[in-house]
């Protein structure tokens, strides 16, 4: 008789069986760094549609998750936040790391606002689609509701700033 081992060596009992997709959990939509991946990947593949030549950090914890050159020596920061499970009525985004309005969150962890480090542009992933935004433009403590707040047109914004 043949025993099913695991990874692990240990035997897999024959009512236990795994399959592929039960190992892998592609099913997992829920999870926050599947949705800072998918969200990431739309805004990339976006902005290639739109001619730019997106760059993105190494570390995860640097306070921008992409950057495009818009002109010599002018690089525009972008945030990207993932809103992956509504439609724009209900999709929305902090402007900060913490989303709280102090500098100091109830964890004890510093509140950081993108603006106030040099980030651009908010770019907010839904359902509907992705949704860009100049944060100069917008209160540091409210945060943006895609139904509610005028995004822009990231190529005709960065024409405006270029010149």
């Amino acid at each position: 008789m043949k025993t099913d081992l695991d990874l692990f060596g240990d035997i897999i009992p024959t009512d236990e069986k795994q399959t592929w997709e039960s190992v892998a959990n592609f099913g997992r939509h829920e999870s926050s760094e599947q949705n800072k991946a998918l969200s990431e990947s739309m805004v990339c593949t976006d902005l290639i549609s739109k001619g730019f030549d997106p760059h993105m950090p190494y570390s995860r914890d640097s306070i921008h998750d992409m950057v495009i050159e818009v002109s010599q020596n002018k690089w525009e920061k972008i945030q990207i936040k993932g809103d992956l499970k509504k439609t724009k009525q209900k999709a929305s985004a902090n402007l900060s790391t913490r989303g709280g309005k102090t500098t100091i969150s109830h964890e004890g962890r510093k509140n950081t606002f993108y603006k106030d480090v040099g980030v651009h542009i908010l770019a907010v992933c839904c359902l509907d689609g992705i949704f860009y935004y100049d944060i100069s433009k917008h209160e540091k403590t409210k945060p943006i509701r895609v139904n509610q707040n005028k995004h822009i047109d990231l190529v005709e914004w960065i024409k405006n700033e270029s010149t």
